[in-house]
């Protein structure tokens, strides 16, 4: 229909379990979102007293539902109380990896 009609369009699209997160707006118009961060619960997450210890409450303060980004600098914002020292998402993951939680980009395909 778009092609037939001459129209142009963007969408953003969600399937976490399958891990698919797309944005066509890269103009960031009508979808602004860059990154998310999914809903975990944190008593469910198996890590170590110490870990616990260290991170527990700031992982609660972050755990109540899933957050949306529109920049990398909103990730780091949110992560900074962490203290990992990375400067982008990759090196985020990497960290995140031992609470089982990853931040997620949004592809443009």
């Amino acid at each position: 229909m778009a092609e037939r009609y001459g129209l142009a369009y963007v969408y953003i699209a969600e399937e976490c379990g399958c891990e698919v997160y797309v944005n066509t707006d890269t103009e960031g118009r009508f979808f602004s979102d860059r990154y998310i961060l999914n809903y975990f619960d944190v008593n469910e997450m198996e890590l170590d007293d110490g870990i616990m210890e260290e991170y527990g409450e700031r992982l609660r303060g972050i755990s109540e539902e899933t957050t949306y980004f529109e920049s990398w600098e909103g990730v780091a914002e949110l992560f900074e109380p962490f203290r990992f020292g990375v400067d982008d998402v990759d090196g985020l993951n990497e960290r995140l990896e031992m609470f089982n939680i990853k931040i997620y980009e949004y592809s443009n395909q």
